[in-house]
């Protein structure tokens, strides 16, 4: 059997043939779910009768199938648990399928037990499994355990302007109960209801748990499905919506995708083409997130289509629509280094925005302001210093007079800009202007990281790093090596509970710190910082490599020269020409970033034949 499309059927039918012998769970695994962590969900009842109020806990769970020999072990990607840790922990099986027969292998894996695998410096993680219990009963208890354990776990909030729209919605149809003519679903439906309507009541600390979220969502889920089944000629486009736009705000992703599609498919049939629009730009949103990226600018696009045409009809309540779906391209274009195109939308954005800001200043401004600073960003990337140098200028002049009226709001993008203006003037030599702004940006960060440690801390490391570039190349190695050892000890800090937010910039100040440490002569630190961040580097490579793939050769370029002095000169030539190679290849495609980098490792070697 090596179809692995059969493979993965046979699994799931053996994973759902199993659970079906336990009384308190009901499973539901999609066989053709395109998200690419989860496979579905194990419902866990407080006994045998499946009815709404017996709802215990939701357990995410993951299938795998394999036709080689048994192997109590499963090796997975560093992505898979870090989504796995999101959701506070999953039910993770694995199928020996063969023509006559197919073996369960599982684990329950805990937030303690992601984290313990997490610590380890390894591409891809072990996972111990054991062959399913004969006893299925015996199964049901462990997960049980399993499950009330997770329910306790805290989760970051629960997103009450979602919440209170979807119950809301669930009112109305409180308001057709009568019209339902089965009394068993009528009870049931209505049971869920109040349910819903009570979970809203309670208090936030009942609110910040997953067993708080998970119920919501099955009563949610079970309201929709009996409502919709139930009550003939009323509209459940808008509550599929909320309750999809609920589960993103959750980053519930594979469990938002649903509602959000059936939502367009049912706008679609009444020809609403404006909430297709807004739902094709959260499904766009959405997928950018899982990273299916051919879909979100497919999504992206076909938004952009319906409110050009919108506009050309009532431009006044569509224009501004619009420009955000073109800066919204512009930002996924830009991430995946499409210049040109990036470039493209957000002028045209900017024109849209800066002709709105004309009559209605106070809602179009800051527009402006963040479509300006995209674009000084993407200019400056492109090393057309004079154009982002005056686009940063005008977006930090609009946010400090945004500030002025409303400094809470505000003030965190006037540092924004002065980081992305300090940028610019440490590329350019202009030392003392970069400094001043890196300085004030600092200060705004620290300032808001006191009162939200959470939103802010990030930027305060990233603002450091900056410093630190700056005061190496000014000769000021103390300060320098002060701020980067404060700044990766930030970013190691970040990526323990979000590892693909932050190893990019773990890997950076390791980089940064080698370098520094390589000019000081410190060369056994040196070596050490190089060689972890070329090995997160080379991680990040091989699932985006056009991202990441800069980075690795400018770590290898770094080894190189570290290598000229402590290795043999073969060794640091051998290190040299790998780094070449990829520069050649980026330069093909983006000349005017990669050609001085080709340039300047070509004569490194030149260095290392003499």
């Amino acid at each position: 059997m090596a179809n692995t499309n059969k493979i993965e059927k046979a699994a799931v039918r053996a994973v759902d043939e199993y659970l079906d012998k336990c009384p308190k769970l009901e499973s539901f695994i999609n066989t053709n779910d395109k998200t690419p962590i989860w496979d579905g969900d194990i419902y866990v009842y407080k006994n045998d009768n499946h009815k709404n109020e017996n709802f215990f806990a939701r357990v995410p769970l993951q299938v795998k199938g394999t036709t080689i020999a048994d192997d109590n072990t499963y090796r997975i990607s560093r992505e898979y648990l870090d989504s796995f840790k999101a959701e506070r922990g999953t039910a993770f099986f694995k199928v020996k399928v063969d023509e006559n027969s197919s073996k369960v292998f599982y684990a329950l894996l805990s937030s303690k037990d992601i984290e313990d695998l997490l610590q380890q410096t390894t591409q891809t993680f072990k996972i111990d499994l054991n062959p399913v219990p004969s006893n299925p009963l015996d199964f049901e208890k462990e997960l049980y355990a399993f499950a009330a354990s997770r329910n306790s776990e805290k989760v970051e909030n629960t997103s009450p302007k979602e919440i209170q729209k979807l119950v809301e919605g669930f009112e109305e149809i409180r308001g057709r109960l009568k019209e339902i003519k089965d009394m068993g679903a009528r009870m049931e439906l209505e049971s869920s209801l109040d349910v819903i309507k009570n979970l809203k009541d309670e208090s936030n600390e009942e609110k910040d748990t997953i067993g708080w979220r998970d119920k919501f969502y099955y009563h949610s889920r079970k309201a929709i499905d009996l409502a919709i089944n139930n009550i003939e000629g009323y509209d459940f486009a808008e509550l599929q919506f909320n309750l999809g736009n609920y589960l993103q705000e959750q980053k519930q992703y594979h469990l938002a995708e649903d509602y959000y599609l059936k939502s367009l498919n049912e706008y679609r049939k009444r020809s609403d083409i404006v909430n297709e629009a807004v739902t094709l730009n959260n499904l766009a949103v959405l997928h950018d997130k899982l990273a299916l990226y051919d879909e979100a600018e497919n999504e992206y696009n076909e938004a952009l289509k319906i409110y050009c045409e919108l506009a050309k009809t009532n431009r006044d309540a569509y224009i501004g629509e619009v420009a955000m779906t073109l800066n919204n391209l512009g930002n996924l274009h830009y991430n995946l280094t499409r210049y040109d195109e990036a470039e493209r939308e957000h002028k045209e954005a900017l024109k849209i925005y800066r002709e709105l800001a004309m009559t209605n200043s106070d809602a179009y401004k800051e527009y402006v302001a963040t479509t300006i600073d995209n674009l000084g960003e993407l200019h400056r990337v492109l090393t057309r210093y004079d154009e982002a140098e005056k686009e940063y200028n005008e977006a930090l002049q609009i946010r400090r007079e945004l500030a002025k009226t409303n400094r809470d709001v505000y003030i965190a993008d006037v540092a924004m800009t002065l980081n992305n203006l300090g940028i610019l003037h440490k590329d350019l030599t202009r030392y003392t202007e970069a400094e001043k702004e890196y300085k004030e940006a600092l200060e705004i960060r620290r300032e808001l990281a006191e009162t939200n440690r959470d939103a802010y801390i990030g930027d305060v490391a990233m603002i450091l790093n900056n410093l630190a570039v700056l005061h190496a190349l000014t000769n000021r190695n103390d300060k320098a090596e002060k701020e980067w050892e404060e700044a990766l000890e930030i970013y190691r800090e970040l990526a323990k509970t979000n590892r693909d937010a932050y190893i990019f910039y773990v890997a950076a100040a390791l980089n940064n710190l080698g370098n520094l440490h390589r000019n000081l002569t410190r060369y056994d630190e040196a070596e050490k910082e190089f060689k972890e961040a070329l090995k997160i580097r080379r991680e990040l490579a091989e699932t985006n490599r056009d991202a990441y793939i800069g980075d690795v050769a400018m770590t290898l370029e770094n080894i190189a020269i570290l290598q000229a002095v402590t290795y043999p000169i073969a060794v640091a030539r051998g290190t040299a020409e790998e780094a070449l190679g990829i520069y050649d290849e980026l330069a093909k495609a983006y000349p005017q970033i990669w050609n001085r980098n080709v340039f300047k490792t070509l004569q490194l070697l030149e260095y290392l034949s003499e």
